[in-house]
């Protein structure tokens, strides 16, 4: 496997592309113009326009499903405006000449505003984020009220202990090989997309982002589920407003106070 076999899979908003485009020369990509203007006549032409929902994701994940049985050796999944918010230009081809299977397309040391024991940045480039959802009173919350209710649900992990941290690139930029992507069945993802599209900007699409790393860089296991109809939709989201409906922000800060506690204070001991 050699640098040069990398396909690359583009969600446009906003911003102008061209300087992420400049940056790829000689490689091939697929542009999700979800801005719903026009790109160009000669970028227009290689462009898929997409309804403006599910932030980035739902444009990778349409990538993966139109393209499951034919994916190229490796992917690299991307922002338009990946520049200078996630990484710089420099930074970024210098990161696409790697020819490993999984690499985060970030750069740590370009990172504000964290705060162990509540974040901290690691050398894999990738943000360790204490567990508790604390983005869900920020954001309409479709189907899961938590992160750990998401998480149970699509993946076979045990439901204690929950994980203590989450390990994520923020911005969901990653290079990505076929093995990794086909390691889970289109129909987990189809039910992702599924789950992300009820509007546009629903807090599932946060989880999704933290979730990212266990998909593409772990041993966890997707569980094997059927297309998620219409009345399991339906009754996941009942579940849902029925939890958001008695989640309280002062639980929520007395819960995160108590994991961050017993983050200091280490392993086999309590708050």
């Amino acid at each position: 496997m050699t640098a040069a076999e990398l396909s690359f899979c583009i969600s446009h908003y906003q911003g102008d592309p061209a300087a992420l485009l400049s940056c790829i020369d000689g490689h091939q990509y697929v542009i999700y113009n979800k801005s719903g203007r026009s790109l160009g006549q000669e970028l227009d032409s290689r462009a898929i326009t997409v309804e403006n929902i599910g932030y980035n994701l739902s444009s990778y994940l349409r990538y993966i499903i139109s393209n499951y049985s034919s994916l190229p050796s490796r992917v690299a999944f991307v922002k338009s405006d990946i520049f200078p918010r996630h990484i710089s230009e420099s930074y970024f081809k210098k990161t696409i000449q790697s020819a490993r299977d999984f690499v985060p397309l970030a750069d740590h040391r370009t990172w504000e505003g964290m705060n162990w024991p509540a974040s901290y940045a690691g050398y894999d480039n990738m943000l360790y984020e204490i567990n508790n959802s604390w983005y869900r009173f920020h954001h309409e919350r479709i189907y899961f009220s938590t992160f750990n209710a998401f998480l149970y649900f699509f993946f076979a992990v045990d439901e204690s202990p929950t994980p203590q941290y989450l390990r994520f690139a923020p911005g969901g930029n990653y290079i990505v090989s076929r093995e990794r992507i086909r390691s889970h069945s289109i129909t987990f993802y189809q039910n992702l997309l599924d789950i992300i599209s009820s509007t546009q900007r629903a807090c599932e699409n946060h989880y999704l982002e933290r979730s990212l790393g266990i998909i593409w860089d772990s041993a966890i296991e997707s569980k094997r589920r059927k297309r998620l109809s219409p009345t399991i939709l339906k009754e996941l989201h009942l579940t849902c407003q029925q939890e958001v409906a008695s989640d309280y922000r002062w639980r929520h800060r007395l819960r995160s106070l108590r994991l961050q506690l017993c983050t200091l204070i280490g392993p086999g001991r309590s708050a």
